[in-house]
């Protein structure tokens, strides 16, 4: 199954809340609300890193180091997408304040002087026609953007990226590469050493869990994924789902050691899924065993809850709020394995959910729907 995400918008009590409910891209915590350049996910994407230099020619740019693939420190790439504008300018002439007044400016390629440095995460495109090199492509997003994603500006001793400063409506312009760090002072900006750092922390990372996934046997296959399962790298952390799913029956069992884990408690809905793919109808009974103890939880629950209840805390890891997300998904895998034997359980479920108006209005009815689709298939 393909990994997707399932978006609906919430109304509860005269608030709208959009939200997304698992099928697995959007991990809490995750959520990208803005387009910028990821040093998690390009370094992981990226076939080729490499530290270069600008030249005399627009686009062309010369290695100085290489910090991922196989081209080598001397070697040129030439990215006809980072040819500057006509009427680009150096970051230094930025406007103090930028983007502000320099927004036009800054929404632009920059032309930096010749000899300033980038660092470009790039993927391989297949050479056409008579070509005997091959192309490139971002490692960003595909799209007119992905290569101005792609890059790394750096200027003094700092680094510019692209990104929607302000909201998803905003288009990209370049601006400092922030420090993401408790320790380290309010709206600092990475150096070039710290980009390097933080790329080869992530290469380190991804070259353990090729090591991982190589491994034969599913279940110890599904055992050494499971710290990955906490990864502070959303790649990590995506690709360690999408393996255990892919490890087959025998990985079955270490899921659901998981699945019961308060450790793993908020990636719950997550590892239903990874489950489901491991399993497949396999898995019904598991997955209708935990269902009955929600059952069980909403009954006891339900009716003592105001109808604010969703608002009253909103919170990342709201143990309500989660609660309601691994019941949708566990209805959810039980509708995908098509397990009818739990018919009983959703029928239950459904008719509590619809006679509660305070969870009969949460997601319009969405948890009520879904056990509808189960039941339908009797």
């Amino acid at each position: 199954m393909a990994a997707g995400v399932s978006m609906r918008l919430w109304r509860v009590r005269g608030v709208h809340c959009l939200v997304v409910m698992v099928v697995l891209m959007a991990r809490p915590g995750f959520a990208a609300l803005r387009v910028a350049f990821s040093v998690d996910g390009s370094s992981w994407r990226a076939t080729n890193i490499v530290l270069v230099e600008t030249t005399p020619i627009d686009g062309a740019f010369d290695v100085v180091e290489s910090w991922k693939g196989d081209v080598s420190a001397g070697s040129r790439v030439v990215i006809p997408r980072l040819i500057p504008a006509a009427n680009a300018v150096a970051i230094s002439r930025y406007t103090k304040g930028w983007p502000g007044d320099s927004m036009d400016v800054a929404t632009q390629i920059p032309r930096q002087p010749v000899g300033s440095r980038l660092v470009l995460f790039l993927r391989k495109a297949a050479a056409g026609g008579e070509a005997e090199e091959p192309g490139w492509t971002g490692s960003g997003p595909v799209g007119e953007d992905e290569m101005k994603i792609s890059a790394v500006w750096v200027d003094g001793d700092e680094t510019y990226i692209f990104q929607q400063q302000w909201d998803t409506s905003s288009p990209l312009s370049l601006g400092p590469l922030r420090v993401f760090s408790k320790e380290a002072p309010r709206g600092a900006v990475q150096t070039l050493e710290d980009l390097k750092r933080g790329v080869a922390e992530v290469l380190r990372v991804q070259d353990e869990m090729k090591a991982v996934v190589a491994e034969q046997d599913g279940r110890v296959r599904a055992m050494r994924l499971k710290p990955y399962v906490h990864s502070k790298f959303y790649s990590a952390w995506f690709y360690a789902i999408e393996e255990l799913g892919k490890a087959g029956p025998s990985a079955v069992s270490v899921i659901g050691e998981m699945l019961g884990d308060p450790a793993y408690s908020e990636e719950f809905p997550y590892l239903v899924h990874a489950m489901v793919n491991a399993g497949g109808s396999g898995v019904g009974p598991e997955l209708n065993r935990r269902l009955e103890n929600d059952l069980e939880f909403w009954s006891g629950k339900g009716s003592s809850l105001s109808m604010n209840w969703w608002n009253e805390d909103a919170s990342p890891r709201s143990p309500l709020r989660s609660r309601y997300g691994r019941t949708y998904q566990l209805v959810a895998g039980l509708v995908e394995v098509k397990y009818t034997a739990g018919l009983y359980t959703a029928v239950q479920l459904r008719d509590l959910f619809r006679s509660l108006p305070q969870l009969a209005e949460i997601g319009d009815g969405q948890v009520a729907e879904e056990c509808d689709k189960l039941i339908a298939m009797k």
